[in-house]
């Protein structure tokens, strides 16, 4: 699934076959808001995933101390970090880790989503599945830089520091709304809809019948 672990591989025969990521698009698309996030304060920068030592905990820290009109949501377990400096912030509020089902619904709340990763080893060689679900609902994304993702600019955005981040989220707010029509939230919505996990099935079938074959 990342072209890093695919050149690890690449003296091997047959040769490594790259197939990414993706969504499951129809459930996803189709979220309605939870009532969790209903009556929020507006805008609500949102992240769902794992809570772990990859993630960026001061970054998001310092976001949420730069917007404090801004709310922060944060879903997913906790592993192997302190969490007690986010839980200090009255903006940011930690919903734990959520039912795949309710997460439709919880991605429809947020105007903003986030993958706030720390570069090492690990992300490096990252295709992150939630990107992908994000951009089902057409979602602004900002990212840190993985390399698995860069050739992506231009559907989402990078960044790699506070004022980075901070430049990116006050852009992604500033676009129109879907009643005036966005062209940014359409090419989003279509990335997704064509790496749903039914294209990853076929590009893996077509895959084995060919390593068959050789």
């Amino acid at each position: 699934t990342a072209r890093e672990m695919a050149d690890r591989y690449r003296h091997n025969l047959p040769l490594p076959r790259l197939i990414a990521n993706g969504a499951d698009f129809d459930f996803f698309h189709k979220g309605t808001v939870h009532p969790a996030l209903s009556a929020l304060q507006k805008p609500v920068i949102g992240y769902y995933g794992a809570i772990a030592p990859w993630f960026n905990l001061e970054l998001v820290i310092d976001l949420a101390k730069q917007r404090p009109s801004f709310t922060f949501i944060l879903i997913g377990a906790v592993h192997g970090i302190d969490i007690g400096p986010l839980l200090e912030l009255p903006n940011i509020h930690l919903l734990g880790e959520k039912n795949y089902r309710e997460l439709p619904g919880y991605l429809a709340g947020f105007d903003v989503c986030l993958i706030p990763f720390r570069i090492n080893a690990l992300t490096k060689a990252v295709d992150p599945v939630k990107m992908y679900e994000y951009c089902s609902q057409g979602k602004p994304v900002i990212s840190s830089r993985m390399p698995e993702i860069l050739h992506l600019d231009g559907i989402i955005r990078f960044a790699t520091d506070t004022p980075s981040f901070l430049r990116a989220i006050d852009d992604a707010l500033a676009e129109p709304g879907t009643e005036q029509g966005n062209a940014q939230r359409e090419k989003r919505i279509s990335f997704a809809r064509e790496n749903t996990w039914g294209a990853r099935t076929s590009a893996f079938q077509s895959a084995v019948y060919d390593a068959y074959q050789s």
